[in-house]
C-alpha cells in the first residue's frame, strides 16, 4: 500500500489543441474539458466562457507514488517518450514542457501557482513533498526480497521475476539516492496505466 502525488499545474485550457487534463494519472483523477455551445464544463461545473475557466482550470500531473520500505517512484515525461511513439496527444503537450529528472520537478514545485495534492486530496507543502522524495528511511534488512534489489535499506523497483516490470521503462538511480524513476505519459490517452 503507498500514497500516490499530484501536482495541480496551473495553465490555461488550449482551445487549438486538445490538452489531456491529467497525465500519467490512473483513471479515478482524469478530469476533462466539455466544450458546449455555449460554455465549457470542467470538473462538472459550468463556465460561460474560456477565461471564467481558465481562472480555476488546472493540469494534473502524476509525480509519483511513496510505499513504506521503498524508494520514491518518480515519474518522468521525456519529450522523446519510448513508450508513445504514437501517442500524438502526448508529444504534442511534451515538446516543449519536459520532465527528465528531480530537478524539473522543483521548478515545478517552486511555481507559486501549482499545488500539490495526495490522493485523498490533501494539500501538500512544496518543502514537504520534497521531504517524501529524497528523505526515506531504509528499514528494509535483506540483500534480496523476492527479486526486489535492495540498497541501503530501501527496496528498488526493478524485480527480475516480474514479467510487468520491464527494465526500458524504469530508471534504478544511484546508491546514494532515495527514490528511483519511471517513465510515465498520458494513460488517459494511451491506455497504459501507472503505479
Amino acid at each position: 500500500m503507498g500514497t500516490n502525488y499530484y501536482l495541480l499545474r496551473k495553465t490555461n485550457y488550449d482551445l487549438t489543441k486538445r490538452l489531456a487534463a491529467s497525465l500519467g494519472c490512473t483513471s479515478g483523477t482524469e478530469k476533462k474539458v466539455l466544450v458546449l455551445i455555449n460554455g465549457y464544463v470542467w470538473n462538472n461545473k459550468y463556465y460561460k466562457t474560456i477565461d471564467e475557466m481558465n481562472e480555476e482550470y488546472y493540469q494534473i500531473i502524476h509525480i509519483g507514488k511513496s510505499s513504506f520500505g521503498w524508494r520514491f517512484l518518480l515519474c518522468i515525461y521525456p519529450t522523446e517518450n519510448p513508450r508513445f511513439t504514437n501517442d500524438h496527444y502526448y508529444h504534442e503537450y511534451y515538446l516543449d514542457k519536459e520532465i527528465k529528472n528531480l530537478d524539473d520537478w522543483i521548478k515545478l514545485f517552486s511555481d507559486e501557482k501549482n499545488k500539490i495534492i495526495d490522493e485523498d486530496d490533501n494539500l501538500i507543502d512544496k518543502l514537504e513533498m520534497l521531504d517524501i522524495i529524497t528523505k526515506r528511511i531504509g528499514e528494509v534488512k535483506e540483500d534480496n526480497i523476492d527479486g526486489f534489489k535492495v540498497i541501503n535499506g530501501l527496496c528498488t523497483h526493478y524485480n527480475e521475476k516480474s514479467i510487468y516490470h520491464n527494465m526500458d521503462n524504469y530508471i534504478i538511480m544511484d546508491d546514494t539516492c532515495t527514490y528511483d524513476l519511471v517513465i510515465s505519459g498520458n494513460d488517459a490517452e494511451s491506455g497504459v496505466l501507472f503505479c
